[in-house]
């Protein structure tokens, strides 16, 4: 048995006497804490893992495997070479849970892999980012803008210097090719959430998804088929223990198969990668291997191959339920020296449904695995069977107080909106059921007989507005019926088909923090709808404002929400904002009084 061999074994070994309960410090410092007895060694205190990981002992033994060929066998070596190249294709491809190992494209930087994204569209790319990308991400997005290879448009943080998928979809609209934004924020730790929709809206206007999952991967669950992203790139340097240059591009079964062929190329591409044969234009390999490039930089296989290692041998979700307890823990000792600390909380590192999979069986307090993949789906929102959204998803926030009526029921097969509408309405049918059901064929079905009365999609609203209508539209982010996104789409397209300006003389969109459908939630939700009056009277809610729109050509700025309690007592009022802008707090004055919050664009 080779040293290294050995050393996977002790690995095993000492996973399998942690036993299958929650991880504790005497268990890591007992089982674990072997494994990295060089590092180890010294005694400086290391807080930087988020920059560059600490190694496994196992590492040099790995990389020593690696030149020990390059000694013994010369140019023979390449046959290990190339099979531990594809054993780092797999294991990264099980780390994130890519369907296949050839989706994963070995890379030296984050950077590598959107270049070679970049390069790769045709065209001039018109492309969606933010202003809190890693440094190389940014800088090479405006190296490309400056140079005229890519049209850019940013996306600034809002008031909270926070980035959502609410928030990048006010900016996405049709003429987007590729939206890059990360999994995690790099300055902040903070985790964006609900990527799948994200991702069902660019492809529901033609444009790509990249991911920059390299502060993600290792840290909690990454799975890239359910983000449904085109693009995924990442690395091993930090939280995998990899080193630098072990990196990697995800690119999607559905990207593969579409015919996007790369620039950045080389001849370990070639259809026979050895023959030496000089096709003009060159045959690539099938799937993936045709972005693989020229000689590749092999040690950094085996520099990542314990870190990787150890990471599906223990695995992210034990990991994190560790790390999440040590920071908790590390948070009050800082509050007991007077200081506050961020983090250490699911928004950093970020919230997945996965973190409520039940443990042990299956219990009232946690999901099932099938539970969290439907949870995931919910949020996400459908598509067809060629990944074009049919509707997005819903926003969490309220879930325990409006899903049970409108959207999950009492029980299996009795949720209002999932049944009742396709048995009556489309199929004259009972007996339909919507778990056997065949999306697309529903989906075809629905049009084919309701779309004509019930749609309401055409954003050319030019004849209503040329008579001098007037249109305000609202919506409660914690809608369980009709997705919230779904009427953000509609005003966007209504904008890119009108014009902002056009469409600022006749057309508002209030979009309501914790309201639900039409009403009620967790919010304040009465502001004038249903002659539901907001507390400040009537002039203050949305048809008054609509009235003084029309007659008096004053356009509405915000309207006054009110939350009731028992009685009709007032718990509070919130200024609700025309949308983009939200309401922010000034900072002093009642939290529950609207005269103590200015609406303002997101991140002023």
């Amino acid at each position: 048995m080779s040293r290294a061999s050995a050393m996977v074994r002790t690995m095993d070994e000492a996973v399998a006497q942690l036993g299958p309960g929650p991880l504790t410090e005497e268990s890591v410092q007992r089982h674990i804490a072997p494994l990295f007895s060089r590092v180890l060694a010294s005694d400086r205190i290391y807080l930087a893992n988020h920059s560059l990981g600490r190694p496994l002992d196992a590492m040099a033994e790995d990389v020593r495997e690696a030149t020990s060929l390059w000694e013994t066998k010369l140019g023979d070596a390449w046959d290990a070479w190339l099979v531990e190249q594809g054993a780092f294709r797999a294991r990264v491809a099980q780390l994130i849970h890519a369907p296949r190992a050839d989706c994963v494209v070995p890379e030296t930087s984050d950077g590598q892999g959107l270049r070679t994204v970049l390069n790769a569209l045709p065209g001039t790319p018109r492309v969606l980012s933010t202003r809190r990308e890693f440094d190389s991400i940014d800088q090479l997005l405006k190296q490309y803008a400056s140079l005229g290879r890519i049209e850019m448009q940013w996306v600034e943080a809002d008031n909270e210097g926070l980035f959502t998928v609410p928030g990048i979809l006010r900016h996405l609209r049709q003429g987007i090719d590729l939206v890059v934004i990360s999994q995690v924020m790099f300055m902040n730790g903070q985790a964006v959430h609900n990527l799948e929709q994200l991702a069902a809206a660019c492809h529901g206007v033609g444009a790509k998804l990249l991911v920059d999952s390299y502060h993600a991967v290792g840290v909690f669950p990454v799975d890239v088929a359910v983000m449904c992203a085109d693009f995924v790139i990442g690395g091993s340097y930090k939280y995998l223990r990899g080193g630098p240059g072990a990196c990697f591009l995800y690119l999607s079964p559905e990207i593969l198969a579409s015919g996007l062929r790369p620039l950045d190329t080389g001849w370990f591409a070639r259809e026979n990668t050895f023959g030496y044969e000089r096709h003009d234009p060159p045959l690539l390999r099938a799937g993936g291997d045709a972005f693989l490039e020229s000689t590749p930089p092999v040690l950094t296989y085996y520099q990542a191959r314990s870190g990787q290692q150890f990471t599906l041998a223990i695995t992210v979700e034990r990991l994190r339920e560790y790390r999440q307890k040590q920071l908790s823990q590390l948070k009050l000792y800082l509050a007991d020296a007077g200081i506050n600390a961020i983090g250490g909380d699911d928004d950093h590192g970020a919230f997945d449904p996965a973190t409520l999979l039940c443990k042990q069986g299956d219990e009232l307090s946690c999901l099932t695995a099938p539970q969290v993949a439907s949870l995931k789906k919910i949020y996400a929102g459908e598509t067809d069977d060629e990944g074009h959204m049919i509707f997005p998803g819903l926003m969490p926030g309220d879930e325990a107080h409006l899903w049970k009526s409108w959207l999950v029921g009492a029980g299996p097969n009795v949720s209002l909106y999932t049944q009742g509408y396709f048995r009556y309405m489309v199929f004259d049918d009972p007996s339909w059921n919507a778990l056997t059901a065949k999306t697309n064929a529903a989906v075809h079905a629905a049009d084919a007989k309701t779309a004509q009365t019930l749609n309401a999609t055409d954003p050319d609203l030019s004849l209503f507005a040329a008579r001098g209508g007037k249109l305000i539209l609202y919506h409660g982010w914690n809608d369980p019926a009709i997705s919230p996104l779904n009427t953000v789409h509609y005003y966007e397209e209504v904008k890119a088909k009108m014009g902002d300006a056009k469409t600022a003389d006749f057309l508002r969109l209030y979009m309501v923090p914790g309201m639900g459908h039409c009403a009620g939630g967790s919010g304040a939700a009465a502001f004038g709808q249903f002659g539901l009056t907001t507390a400040k009277g009537p002039e203050y809610g949305i048809f008054d404002a609509l009235e003084k729109w029309e007659e008096l050509d004053t356009a509405p700025g915000s309207i006054i929400a009110t939350k009731y309690g028992a009685a009709r007592k007032v718990e509070m009022t919130r200024p609700i904002c025309p949308y983009p802008q939200i309401a922010k707090y000034n900072g002093n004055g009642d939290p529950n009084d609207s005269a103590s919050f200015t609406c303002a664009a997101p991140g002023h």
